[in-house]
């Protein structure tokens, strides 16, 4: 059982800054990296041991709460889709969830992925409101819900609108109660799952989480959340702390933030889950805990990596004369004005510029043969973004070119 004076002596390491507001990490157990959000900074970021953090991808929709499903492709909440966005195999980005009953979704704000597949997500309004709760888009639907997708069937269900305002969510170890968080009334509802996924039997196990009147340091309503190994519950509060709470709903202590600033969510990461990296606000932590945390991740891995290094962000490789290709769509104010389908072609470029000869077997349907020159991998990539078929590349192509005549 779980002690406050385990949670003695907790030493933080920060792992970045200069960030605007992180939410929604994920750990790549096989990978070993961390993807998290920047919601205002619209971005996902990702983190490794090796590399610090560098941008996966940008911009993105204004990205909140994120996953892997069971083929480990990354689903992101995003408040501009309103709805659920699914990172393919090949890079491609794709609205997954965005309707319900022919109605657009509020927000998505938090999802996870149960050992079937099936993903579970909430739907409350923040994400079109303002923060003094004020419409900046009406909502469609008049609730906000919590859902379960079958990606098999393509069915999303309503599982309960009882939840005021939801957050987060997380599964027992043992998958038979779901636990979400409300914003609004400052409470803990457990559910019994179903063995049909829905749900049933909502009850409150804890309340005033970050509700304490008494305390205005500690005033707000709970956000992310995670269970360990032994089913406790950790709740970000938005008065700077996690709650640990046990499975009865007993408060057993309060982890403090790292930074003094909001911590908004987190997740169990290493080999042995005994991580807790922290999203708090501008800055990004790692902290060992010490209990592991509870699987949060069910990826069916095939031989070949899910993720490799061509998806979403830079290889630090990449000749110094792809720069250019940067530098003219700057000077051409193209870049800012791409779709982040366009982009991740631009990205994929680079990649084969850099070498990466997989990328462009896979994609374009042939390798490079080894020796191949710089000169001819810069070539490859102008014909890649010529391929993407858009005037402005056509100019800034012409003007790469000519400076190499």
């Amino acid at each position: 059982m779980a002690r406050k004076e385990d949670f003695e002596n907790l030493v933080f390491e920060k792992l970045g800054e200069g960030f605007v507001f992180t939410e929604g990490p994920v750990w790549f157990e096989k990978e070993g990296y961390l993807l998290f959000s920047d919601i205002d900074g619209d971005a996902i970021r990702r983190w490794a041991p090796e590399r610090g953090v560098e941008i996966f991808r940008a911009p993105s929709n204004e990205p909140n709460g994120s996953a892997r499903d069971k083929q480990g492709r990354f689903l992101s909440c995003e408040h501009k889709l309103r709805g659920i966005s699914r990172t393919e195999a090949d890079g491609t980005v794709t609205p997954l969830i965005t309707h319900y009953q022919g109605k657009r979704l509020n927000s998505p704000n938090d999802v996870i992925v149960k050992s079937d597949g099936k993903i579970y997500f909430t739907d409350p309004c923040s994400g079109i409101t303002d923060y003094d709760g004020n419409f900046i888009v009406e909502p469609d639907l008049d609730f906000c819900g919590v859902y379960m997708f079958d990606d098999e069937t393509k069915q999303l269900t309503l599982l309960t609108k009882s939840v005021v305002k939801p957050n987060g969510l997380a599964f027992s170890p043992d998958e038979k109660i779901l636990y979400v968080d409300d914003t609004n009334t400052y409470h803990i509802h457990a559910f019994d799952v179903k063995e049909d996924g829905t749900l049933e039997n909502d009850r409150i196990i804890a309340d005033a989480i970050g509700g304490d009147n008494s305390r205005p340091e500690l005033v707000g309503g709970p956000d992310g959340m995670k269970v360990d190994s032994e089913g406790n519950l950790y709740v970000a509060g938005e008065g700077n702390v996690i709650y640990v709470i046990s499975p009865k709903g007993e408060h057993i202590t309060m982890i403090p933030s790292p930074n003094g600033e909001f911590t908004s969510n987190f997740t169990w990461g290493d080999d042995d889950r005994k991580t807790l990296y922290i999203c708090a606000s501008s800055e990004l932590y790692r902290v060992r805990m010490p209990i592991a945390g509870c699987r949060t991740t069910f990826v069916d891995y095939p031989e070949e990596d899910l993720m490799p290094e061509h998806w979403g962000y830079m290889n630090d490789k990449a000749p110094e004369l792809l720069t250019q290709v940067f530098d003219t769509f700057d000077a051409l104010d193209a870049y800012p004005a791409l779709t982040a389908r366009e982009q991740q072609l631009i990205t994929f470029a680079m990649m084969v510029a850099a070498g990466k000869k997989e990328a462009m077997g896979n994609h374009a349907g042939f390798a490079l043969e080894e020796g191949t020159t710089e000169d001819q991998l810069f070539g490859v990539a102008l014909i890649a973004l010529s391929m993407l078929g858009v005037p402005a590349y056509s100019e800034a192509i012409q003007a790469i070119l000519k400076t190499r005549e």
